[in-house]
């Protein structure tokens, strides 16, 4: 799926006026505030993220993930960022949220995944609200580029 959003203007604001899909942005750096130091330290990568070509914005790496393993994160915290997709996909028909939990939950998909944020001229008003990151690993890649706009990128292998 891809989805995005130009609001009031191409280059929009740390607050994102009027785009409709900043709400995962928000609901997301929930997640992020829940996590301790270290966590919070480790999903804060220092490169650059996934090109934005259509062939490499989905491409399901196997290897050289960046940020934080979830499979470090305890039981309650994987719990916690199940919900916060859950929540993030509430722009997209129930049936299908349902679908796709169902296929994250059944195959363990958490567990495999890393999370990653970027910062510098990634992070908009440098207030550490992140606007630019990633929920990858070898079967699903969330890509989320809230600079200079909001547009997303979500693949579930099938």
């Amino acid at each position: 799926i891809f989805y995005g959003n130009v609001a009031k203007a191409f280059r929009e604001s740390k607050d994102h006026e009027g785009n409709p899909f900043w709400y995962q942005g928000l609901v997301f750096n929930d997640f992020v505030k829940s996590l301790d130091g270290k966590q919070q330290e480790k999903i804060l990568v220092g490169r650059e993220p996934r090109s934005e070509k259509p062939s490499e914005v989905i491409a399901k790496r196997k290897t050289d993930l960046p940020g934080l393993a979830c499979a470090d994160l305890a039981k309650d915290q994987q719990a916690k960022l199940l919900e916060t997709m859950r929540r993030m996909f509430a722009c997209f028909r129930a049936d299908d949220v349902a679908a796709t939990m169902k296929a994250i939950e059944d195959r363990k998909i958490i567990e495999t995944l890393f999370v990653s944020c970027y910062g510098g001229a990634y992070d908009i008003g440098s207030d550490r609200v992140w606007d630019v990151w990633q929920i990858e690993g070898p079967e699903m890649v969330w890509y989320f580029r809230g600079m200079p706009h909001i547009h997303g990128y979500f693949h579930l292998a099938a």
